[in-house]
């Protein structure tokens, strides 16, 4: 068994084409056909460093306490990385910059930028041991939506230009500057992701498509002077930054299905924890779907989707 999961920030819930977005994203919208969409998904914060830290360990971001990029992770919660390493997959992670996220997290093998597909192509199609898991932060579909690789202090010259240009262009600043972001995601699913697909043994190899959070453009008055990128998303809880999609796809597709009951990020560890056979695990906060927890309803089990 392989696992892939990409995890494409700033992703909103209803952006793919797929989910009734108007991004024009046929490739991603073929993979949903064959795979299992959860319509109903909600984030375990609203921005990348405690969300993804949710999802990785199962435990909600106040008890983990992380709140910055280098900070290490609680040992007492295990993680996605080091559960799969000690059961003896192979893991790799490529994340947007190697010296930020995961840079104190040692487990979870990162082997460079995701900003660098060359690099990520070239370790998938490397001969690898028969179980792997895959972790990739894809990057280019947050704030300033270009698909150029940029270090961090560029990319917040190019974020500030961006924030400046709708607090002072309006109404129709702000259009344009969504109309960036649906071109990001059309870029992540026509561009970037088919090279990606052809590289996965699509027949032995999970595939897991998330987000970490969604994205707003300071429609409501609390975020309306947008004078950090935090005003797009991390200082508010409203539906359009917590709402994310989640596309899974198993190995040899299955026949397409819906989930519209509520679902969670912080499930996503427990449930491949159980597919991957990765132990029992306890002290967490979500639950694997196969077995929802006792009064509250789930979606039916994942092994019922396979082809």
């Amino acid at each position: 068994m392989n696992l892939v999961l990409v995890v494409v920030d700033s992703l909103r819930h209803d952006a793919l084409g797929c989910l009734g977005g108007q991004a024009v994203t046929p490739t991603m919208d073929s993979l949903a056909a064959r795979a299992i969409v959860f319509e109903r998904v909600v984030s375990a914060a609203p921005w990348t460093v405690p969300s993804i830290a949710s999802m990785l360990t199962g435990v909600y971001s106040h008890r983990l306490g992380l709140a910055k990029w280098d900070q290490p992770w609680p040992r007492h919660h295990p993680n996605l990385f080091g559960l799969a390493a000690r059961s003896g997959f192979e893991v790799a992670s490529f994340v947007f910059d190697p010296t930020h996220l995961f840079c104190r997290v040692p487990e979870a093998g990162v082997k460079g930028s995701s900003q660098d597909t060359a690099a990520l192509l070239s370790w998938m199609h490397r001969p690898r041991p028969p179980r792997s898991v895959l972790f990739v932060h894809y990057w280019w579909t947050h704030v300033p939506y270009v698909s150029s690789p940029m270090t961090t202090p560029v990319w917040r010259q190019v974020t500030d230009r961006v924030l400046a240009s709708m607090r002072t262009g309006g109404a129709a600043a702000r259009e344009g500057v969504k109309g960036l972001y649906r071109l990001a995601v059309e870029r992540f699913s026509e561009k970037w992701w088919p090279r990606v697909a052809e590289a996965i043994d699509l027949d032995s190899s999970w595939l897991v498509i998330t987000s970490d959070h969604g994205e707003s453009w300071g429609e409501r008055a609390e975020t309306a002077h947008l004078a950090d990128v935090f005003d797009l998303h991390g200082n508010t809880l409203y539906d359009e930054v917590l709402r994310v999609p989640l596309i899974i796809r198993p190995p040899g597709g299955c026949a397409g299905r819906r989930i519209r009951d509520l679902t969670r990020t912080v499930d996503l560890l427990p449930t491949l924890a159980d597919l991957a056979g990765l132990g029992e695990l306890t002290d967490l906060d979500g639950s694997p779907w196969r077995r929802p927890s006792a009064g509250r309803r789930g979606p039916p089990p994942l092994t019922r989707c396979r082809r």
